[in-house]
């Protein structure tokens, strides 16, 4: 399969190779664009120091970590949409600045909408509309344009996703506010998404403004998470840019992808460069004939038979019960935070009996008691406190109905409140018992 694949690519390669000069001509301006984010590079570079920031026009999926963060400035190859969805989902993170590249398929993966600017922005550069002024899109800002006051777009796109933080907008004479730049959650990862892929060009970043909000670009790409710190690496990558490996997948579904992708990306190079007749069929051909022996070595595949439903054990999640409902908290897919309330709702009801006090009782209530009966020393009804009100933010996360947008919650977190809790019943009981002989 490996072969066929290869045989397809390198046959699509020499047709592509018939088209004229014109091809290699764009490859070369698609190069230079390198000159023109010289100054951004050499930024990140001073930010984060040399050996953490990578900018070889290459981005090689195999090799990320979750630690990682890329930034990726006006992308004219199709992307690998698959790969950076994983890549953002177990932690690393992800910078488009894009207005009319190939950004848009990973922008539509999560559903954000785009659209031209409004051509009455209320501030502009030397009246030109194409050089809309934005400015923070909230109060109090989003970190990356902490201290910036204005930023000056080129060209500009907006950008649509209510479920995202607005974090740039261009406000317009007639009142509107399209949000220039959006930044959201994605797993356990970060995407942010910029309108505009020359803000952080060398001619932009002499606005004191750009230059801010390219720096907080960088630190957000990389700055430390609430669960530990990053250490990764920062991958900058531009324009026509190579996309090598697979994040997450099977050898063979990423080699399948990789091919797909390079062929769709040759497709448009030829619809570019109008290639002659021959070539197109000849790419048409090798295509077809990829897909007919692809099809017919997987339709004669024998399978193994499985095991009907009726047939198969039930889960324990699904038998009901303390053990189904401890297995439904601890299941890979169920949010943590189910597990922190399970901690608030025993932490409550022991505290309130060895308090005898009748339930529900309020933290503030609980803490007056423990004082009162001296079953918590000073140093245990701070950490009680600071517990509660740890515990308390995820309820009120729960019943806000916003815990998929704004917080996640990791396995380590659970096991470090599941600590603490202990710790104070421990001395609370111990406490309870002296007392009672």
């Amino acid at each position: 399969m490996r072969r066929l694949l290869c045989f397809v690519v390198v046959a699509l390669a020499f047709a592509i190779a018939t088209t004229g000069a014109r091809a290699d001509s764009e490859r070369a301006e698609g190069s230079g664009l390198w000159d023109g984010l010289a100054q951004f590079v050499a930024m990140a570079r001073v930010e984060l120091g040399d050996a953490s920031v990578m900018a070889n026009g290459s981005i090689d999926y195999a090799h990320l970590s979750p630690r990682d963060a890329i930034v990726m400035v006006h992308p004219t190859r199709e992307l690998d949409i698959e790969s950076l969805s994983r890549f953002m989902h177990d932690g690393g993170r992800v910078v488009l600045l894009d207005d009319f590249g190939t950004g848009d398929a990973l922008l539509e993966h999560f559903s954000i909408e785009r659209s031209p600017q409004p051509r009455d922005p209320a501030q502009m550069l030397r009246h030109n509309p194409s050089l809309a002024i934005a400015i923070a899109a909230s109060d109090p800002p989003h970190s990356t344009v902490a201290g910036v006051a204005r930023v000056v777009t080129n060209h500009a796109t907006s950008l649509k996703q209510p479920e995202l933080t607005p974090v740039l907008a261009v406000p317009t004479a007639s009142g509107e506010r399209p949000m220039l730049a959006l930044a959201g959650a994605v797993g356990d990862g970060r995407l942010l998404a910029v309108g505009d892929s020359s803000i952080v060009i060398n001619a932009m970043l002499r606005y004191p403004g750009n230059k801010v909000f390219a720096r907080g670009l960088v630190h957000y790409a990389v700055e430390d998470d609430s669960w530990g710190e990053r250490g990764g690496t920062l991958v900058v990558v531009a324009g026509e840019f190579a996309q090598v490996g697979a994040y997450g997948a099977a050898a063979e579904t990423s080699a399948l992808s990789r091919a797909l992708r390079q062929i769709r990306d040759a497709a448009r190079a030829m619809g570019q460069t109008s290639a002659p007749p021959v070539a197109m069929f000849a790419m048409a051909a090798v295509v077809a004939l990829g897909v007919v022996v692809w099809t017919g070595s997987r339709a004669a595949r024998l399978h193994a038979p499985s095991t009907p439903r009726y047939a198969r054990p039930v889960p324990i999640a699904a038998q009901g019960g303390i053990a189904g409902h401890a297995a439904l908290i601890s299941a890979p897919g169920t949010s943590r935070i189910l597990a922190l309330l399970e901690l608030k709702s025993a932490l409550d009801e022991e505290l309130a009996f060895l308090c005898e006090l009748r339930q529900p009782v309020s933290g503030e209530t609980l803490l007056r008691s423990l004082a009162d009966q001296h079953l918590l020393e000073r140093k245990g009804l701070l950490e009680l406190r600071a517990l509660l009100l740890r515990l308390s933010k995820a309820e009120t996360y729960v019943l806000a109905a916003r815990t998929q947008l704004s917080m996640k919650v990791s396995d380590a977190e659970v096991v470090v409140v599941a600590r603490a809790a202990l710790k104070v019943l421990q001395e609370a009981r111990a406490r309870a018992n002296t007392r009672a002989t």
